[in-house]
């Protein structure tokens, strides 16, 4: 059997996943005028495409859900607060929230309904 991954190299990689989105996310929130419900479709597409693909990298959506279930507690603590971090500015940042309830971030939501958070009650069972 090979050797247990680093759970501090884990929760790094975790780290700048959520430092890159955060990146991404910040650039995107200053585009906006006002709330954000005037974003350009294509700018809010490309946003939630991010977004997606963050959580995803997050909840390993397309990796071998073992890793998640053998995850330590740091490890585990890292990336429910990463994803929650992201959850959170969704909900409370109006120019985020906007993002959500428009047809571009339409694969969002059923993205986060389905796969990501079966996928995060799995972390360290």
């Amino acid at each position: 059997m090979g050797e247990a991954p680093d759970p501090y190299a884990q929760g790094e990689v975790v780290n700048e996943v959520y430092d890159l989105w955060f990146d991404r996310a910040a650039a995107y929130a200053k585009s906006l005028p006002g709330d954000g419900s005037d974003a350009p479709r294509e700018a809010a597409e490309e946003m939630a495409r991010v977004t997606q693909r963050a959580l995803a990298a997050l909840v390993g959506a397309d990796a071998d859900h073992s890793v998640l279930a053998a995850a330590d507690e740091f490890f585990a603590t890292s990336l429910t607060s990463a994803f929650t971090r992201i959850l959170g500015l969704l909900q409370s940042k109006p120019k985020f929230l906007a993002l959500t309830c428009s047809p571009a971030g339409a694969s969002l939501l059923p993205f986060l309904e389905g796969r990501a958070v079966s996928r995060l009650r799995g972390v360290g069972r």
